[in-house]
């Protein structure tokens, strides 16, 4: 119980007498409370609760700051000349919440600690937005600060100074930073009674430990600023926007670190193209031949919409290297004219103009009811023509075992749902292994039963390797993405038939 606060030690006093008389007594606990101290202090009882508490009783408090001293460590916060402060808001509290205090210097080394009493400093209290009493506070390198609301034990109070002190870019926002200027900010609108944004905020300073000062992240109590957030439009929490000059976006994904990140960066690098009617009409309406567009067209207000968002942006990663293919979005709330041409009634309505038809000539309208980047990419390879063999027993053996290229084959039955989402994986790997000079095959296993089984196939998917003039079963590859599938395909070839020079 006093891990960490001092070393806790015995000593057999039968053995060592002299020392016992010398510290005046031959049993007991006695407690030095400084190093300085030369005399012990005496405790009586023989709980262990009991002697912690008379423990934490004889260590110092941390010291009252007042409103002059709080002027000065925020000056040298925002010159980066001062440690991380922690400060205890207090108007009179019970004697167990000054004793957790004092637990916490031995927590937090290279975070000081202070208290302030809002009853002598009621100014900087209300300067603070501080009503409510306990709370700590975290002030940061910079100058800024955030409140914490979780549970006052020790443990959880240092957690939070350590996790936010390293998130320097996370603050306490209220009316008085808004407007925001015009550099780009995340915001969070929240209330400490609701567990979902408790469960938020960990995630945002993680989240911001990785962006750093490229997006800086403000909070909103909206109990304490119950007025600016009606005025921007919070109904709900949490809800949370990135600001960027005029144009703001509601975050809709995973309330983890690496979504709001990924979030953050499809936002400031797109990899979507947002159209307006100008644009529109010259990439979509003046899209040539050999090119695909997918158009997501929207309403912000739409919730299917919201939740489709971070799929769509996660659906052109997953296409980047189909460079024939692009993905965009309209905003039907803000271009509605160009939407209703478009024939729009509904949202969100996923719309793709195919290869080999030019501009508005053809159109695709998605109509299922997944909408998630995996279910959508199926959908779009439909498009593509496939650089994929469709193989039976005569076709293998005259192309892949006479072959004096490597080839990669599928072996997949139509009735498994793990094949399904397989097969776009494989239709992407075939094509950047083409670049190697790897060919590429499918087997239906359902048809083509026997001949599977004289390959010892009995499991669906089943990939396999087949070097040249190979006479075997082939390698068995266990990868299942369409980048693995390539660095372990081009990892056997190349050590297996290092002639090849043209790999």
């Amino acid at each position: 119980m006093l891990e960490g606060l001092m070393t806790v030690a015995h000593v057999e006093c039968e053995k060592y007498d002299s020392f016992c008389e010398a510290m005046g007594a031959s049993s007991g606990t006695a407690v030095w409370p400084t190093k300085e101290d030369s005399h012990p202090v005496f405790l009586g009882g023989l709980e262990a609760q009991e002697i912690v508490n008379q423990v934490l009783y004889h260590l110092p408090e941390p010291p009252i700051i007042t409103l002059k001293d709080f002027e000065d460590l925020h000056e040298k916060l925002q010159d980066g000349a001062s440690e991380p402060w922690l400060l205890y808001f207090h108007m009179g509290e019970p004697e167990s919440a000054r004793l957790d205090l004092r637990k916490l210097p031995a927590k937090l080394p290279g975070i000081r600690i202070g208290r302030v009493n809002c009853g002598q400093s009621h100014q900087l209290c209300s300067n603070l937005h501080i009503h409510r009493y306990p709370v700590y506070g975290v002030f940061k390198l910079g100058g800024t600060y955030e409140l914490y609301h979780g549970r006052s034990l020790a443990s959880d109070v240092a957690h939070f100074a350590r996790q936010s002190s390293r998130a320097q870019h996370v603050t306490t926002l209220t009316p008085d930073e808004f407007p925001l200027s015009s550099s780009p900010m995340l915001v969070d609108f929240f209330a400490p009674w609701c567990p979902p944004c408790m469960r938020l905020l960990p995630e945002l300073r993680l989240a911001s430990q990785t962006l750093g000062s490229s997006v800086p992240v403000g909070t909103v109590d909206c109990t304490v600023h119950a007025g600016l957030c009606r005025q921007m439009g919070v109904n709900s929490y949490p809800t949370t926007r990135l600001y960027n000059g005029s144009n703001v976006n509601l975050f809709t994904g995973e309330h983890r670190a690496s979504s709001i990140v990924e979030f953050l960066e499809d936002l400031m690098s797109p990899v979507v193209q947002e159209l307006d009617p100008d644009s529109f009409y010259e990439i979509v309406g003046k899209k040539k031949e050999e090119e695909m567009m997918l158009v997501d067209y929207f309403a912000p207000w739409c919730g299917p919409c919201q939740q489709l968002a971070p799929q769509w942006r996660k659906l052109a990663k997953m296409l980047s290297d189909l460079s024939m293919v692009k993905l965009a979005s309209v905003n039907c709330e803000k271009y509605s004219d160009l939407c209703l041409q478009q024939g729009v009634r509904s949202y969100p309505s996923i719309r793709v103009y195919p290869l080999g038809s030019k501009g508005l000539s053809q159109v695709a309208l998605y109509s299922g009811y997944h909408r998630d980047a995996l279910t959508l990419r199926q959908w779009v390879m439909n498009f593509i023509p496939s650089l994929v063999e469709n193989l039976n027993e005569d076709t293998f053996n005259r192309m892949v075992r006479g072959s004096s290229k490597p080839w990669l084959v599928d072996f997949y039955a139509p009735w498994c749902g793990h094949c399904t989402v397989f097969a776009p994986e494989f239709d992407l790997a075939s094509r950047k292994l083409e670049k190697l000079g790897v060919h590429s095959g499918k087997i239906d296993c359902q048809e083509h039963r026997t001949f599977c089984q004289l390959l010892g196939v009995n499991a669906y998917p089943t990939v396999r390797l087949f070097l040249p003039n190979e006479r075997g079963r082939g390698i068995d590859i266990s990868n299942r993405s369409a980048d693995d599938l390539v660095q372990v395909v081009a990892s056997l070839w190349t050590t297996e038939a290092p002639e090849h020079d043209e790999l």
